[in-house]
């Protein structure tokens, strides 16, 4: 991407701004135990990306469950809640606050519901112009349409947006949109990244910070 290019960026919020992926199997795993089911990392990690209740709804499915999706989704948010974890990744301040700084618009676009983002996010929250959630009545990711409204709501045409994503769903979602996408290897490897269609990636939110100063 050409230098001064791009004039807003949409940040992914699990996997990218936090680092709850473990936090979040395990509020799952304990809201699917309430109807028996147990559920393994390989049932979760795929579908990281998609809506709580879109999760729900492919799990329920997948194990033959008839059980209220929205249940399942108000159980997992219970739990998150409750373990009272949240951590940032290392850098990702410094990251969105170059940005703050220097007034480009920065949106959140995540699967997650809106109040567990905002509690998670706390005061950091301001620092977002946008922030479209998963429970917004809008297709979810993979479908463009989480990354179209948030580039609309801030004023600036998607291709001239850049997203940072974790997941080959989310990386789908924000190509198909028709932004500049960026992934970090914080939950999977360099192959499904790529092969989701993410025009750079990299190791770590340093080599992101490195890449952001030198193209301001």
């Amino acid at each position: 991407m050409k230098r001064r290019k791009f004039k807003g960026v949409l940040f992914d919020f699990d996997g990218v701004v936090t680092d709850s992926m473990s936090d979040n199997f395990q509020a799952w795993k304990k809201a699917f135990e309430v109807i028996g089911v147990n559920i393994k990392e390989d049932d979760y990690y795929p579908l990281e990306g998609y809506s709580t209740l879109d999760v729900a709804k492919i799990t329920l499915e997948k194990y033959k469950k008839d059980e209220d999706p929205k249940k399942i989704s108000n159980l997992k948010h219970h739990y998150y809640l409750k373990s009272n974890r949240f951590k940032l990744y290392e850098g990702i301040e410094n990251i969105i606050n170059l940005f703050f700084r220097k007034n480009i618009g920065i949106a959140l676009v995540t699967g997650a519901n809106r109040s567990r983002v905002e509690w998670s996010l706390k005061s950091l929250k301001e620092k977002f112009k946008v922030i479209v959630a998963g429970d917004d009545k809008i297709r979810g990711k993979p479908a463009p349409d989480p990354y179209l409204l948030a580039a609309n709501k801030l004023g600036i045409p998607p291709n001239q947006c850049i997203v940072v994503e974790n997941a080959p769903i989310g990386i789908k979602s924000a190509k198909t949109a028709g932004c500049y996408c960026i992934a970090l290897m914080t939950t999977l490897g360099r192959e499904p990244l790529e092969e989701a269609g993410a025009d750079k990636v990299f190791e770590s939110h340093k080599d992101l910070l490195k890449y952001f100063r030198n193209n301001l």
